[in-house]
């Protein structure tokens, strides 16, 4: 069965995840998080990738992103293979690490945008691991509510709609921890009938703006 093409576009944000094999733990010990963290930092200035969020569970991985000058597929083939040989000889296993290829969700609309970071960073708390989102150590929250910093993680682009307020992101992400059951997903779109009013006042996101900086019926396909 051919796959199914990837719409990209100059600045196009994705919501990626990827899953451990069989659904296998991809992360065992502190050491893995961190390798796989340095290599989403390496690979990401060399692919001109913005990491906007992200979290590390332990048997897969959630990343929010902005693709500048090209899709997010050979970022994430390079950090995949060279995990998977990390992950392969420190465990002494053999075979495949993840399981098939990473999903990825074009990110078209402003609250898609807002809610997508809610969802990932909401991840360990929706899996009962914490009580609050704060609490676990392998996602970029304390970046956002937080004075702490990443040379990994973009938090402009977020905190832009707060008005840089970390604590009014924090009340959005955290408030109320109920509407966010477990089996929710963000959301693909606004109303049918707010599209278009959401569309034309929202262009570039780093102009407070909704994600992409081009249309997307222009993008290739990868």
């Amino acid at each position: 069965m051919a796959r199914k093409h990837r719409i990209w576009y100059p600045g196009a944000m994705y919501h990626l995840t990827t899953r451990g094999n069989q659904k296998a733990p991809i992360f065992i010990g502190n050491e893995d998080f961190k390798t796989y963290l340095n290599l989403l930092h390496a690979y990401s200035f060399k692919h001109s990738i913005r990491i906007v969020t992200y979290c590390l569970m332990g048997n897969h991985v959630h990343l929010q992103v902005q693709c500048e000058t090209e899709p997010p597929s050979a970022f994430m083939k390079s950090v995949h293979q060279l995990y998977a040989m990390y992950f392969n000889k420190k465990y002494e296993t053999v075979g495949h690490v993840f399981q098939g290829r990473y999903k990825a969700e074009l990110i078209e609309e402003l609250d898609q945008f807002l809610e997508t970071s809610r969802y990932i960073h909401l991840n360990p708390v929706r899996s009962d691991i914490v009580d609050t989102p704060l609490e676990y150590p392998y996602s970029s929250y304390k970046y956002y509510v937080t004075e702490a910093e990443s040379p990994l993680v973009d938090t402009t682009l977020i905190l832009a709609y707060y008005h840089g307020s970390r604590e009014a992101y924090r009340k959005y992400a955290e408030f109320p921890l109920e509407l966010v059951p477990a089996a929710a997903a963000p959301q693909k779109s606004q109303p049918k009938q707010n599209r278009s009013k959401s569309r034309g006042s929202s262009r570039d996101l780093s102009s407070g703006s909704s994600p992409g900086s081009s249309s997307p019926g222009s993008g290739t396909r990868s």
